[in-house]
């Protein structure tokens, strides 16, 4: 088996891929090398035109193609003109969050179904993607397929420590203003890493103390320091967000709560790994927040869990373990 493989953004750059799989690059340094060559607003499409032309003169050579996001032109070109095609695993995909309207949903049903056919399959982070693809897009649901988000976050770079403070963070799809209103009188501070823009006015008073932009070492290491993580998320939407920073911290071996349960439901499992409250509920996802800062014993086991969890299931190891079994199963459509 030979596999021609543009590593994803959301894959460390240092990875060595399984033995049978072609490196061909990875794709944040191109995206890097693109955005320094074009403006803004060309450069994606550049690289993605560029990884396009790349793979069709060199997918004869090989049995089937594994690329990040970047692959999407490739995967329509597929769909388009099927002469040639080889059984594309499209990985990484960033799929807009929210529904759009008129002539641009028709638009943006027609090419991601493009894609879709191009692409024997689709990654997504969460089982709840699936579904709202699925549905929005009039895409074979057994077209995506989940891999988790992994990471192998090492708890010795960032040991975890049961500070005074709880921590939230990030800039996509946040429901800060929920997670203001929850605290809002609690005894206790909340830290919060976002840019300033993204943040409500009720953020900015009382016991919330903002942290704007922080670069990754100093995220991870406020998130580590917490007594609690709490990601306070937009529902209804179609991408989940948030997936990157929750399972970071199951990975270092916080207690987590997340008040967005479709999508965090395939990572969290209530009351054992984590806890998860109804969304844009401020008094659901206060006194879940009272009843674990106060309970040591119950915040630890629920750290411990989601560490185990985490260990077992989001490592880099099994990401690549499965991408390995799904580009056999991609040439081998009887076996199991």
């Amino acid at each position: 088996m030979s596999v021609l493989f543009s590593q994803p953004l959301t894959l460390r750059t240092d990875i060595a891929p399984p033995a049978h799989f072609l490196p061909l690059g990875n794709e944040r340094g191109l995206s890097y090398a693109f955005g320094q060559k074009y403006p803004r607003f060309l450069s994606e499409y550049a690289l993605r035109s560029h990884l396009a032309l790349t793979l069709l003169r060199r997918r004869p050579a090989h049995d089937a193609i594994v690329t990040g996001r970047y692959g999407e032109f490739f995967a329509a070109c597929q769909g388009l003109c099927p002469v040639g095609r080889r059984p594309h695993l499209l990985l990484d995909v960033e799929w807009p969050y929210r529904h759009a309207s008129g002539w641009r949903r028709a638009l943006s049903r027609a090419l991601h179904r493009c894609i879709a056919r191009g692409a024997w399959r689709i990654q997504v982070f969460c089982h709840a993607e699936a579904e709202h693809y699925s549905d929005y897009y009039g895409i074979a649901r057994e077209k995506f397929v989940w891999l988790p988000y992994c990471t192998d976050l090492a708890p010795e770079t960032y040991p975890a420590r049961d500070g005074d403070y709880i921590f939230s963070g990030g800039r996509q799809n946040r429901d800060y203003a929920t997670l203001a209103a929850a605290v809002r009188g609690l005894p206790m501070r909340v830290r919060i890493a976002a840019p300033p823009e993204n943040l409500p006015s009720a953020c900015r008073a009382g016991n919330i103390d903002l942290l704007g932009c922080l670069k990754t070492d100093d995220f991870l290491r406020e998130l580590a320091g917490a007594r609690l993580v709490v990601l306070s998320l937009e529902d209804g939407l179609l991408r989940c967000p948030g997936v990157i920073t929750y399972v970071s911290a199951m990975r270092l071996g916080k207690c987590i709560i997340v008040n967005e349960p479709r999508g965090a439901a395939s990572y969290l499992t209530d009351g054992q790994t984590g806890v998860l409250v109804p969304p844009r509920d401020p008094q659901a996802l206060a006194t879940a927040i009272e009843k674990l800062w106060h309970d040591h014993e119950r915040r630890q086991w629920l750290a411990d869990n989601a560490r185990c969890h985490a260990l077992t299931h989001f490592g880099t190891a099994r990401y690549l373990a499965d991408l390995e079994r799904l580009c056999a199963a991609a040439l081998n459509p009887e076996a199991p």
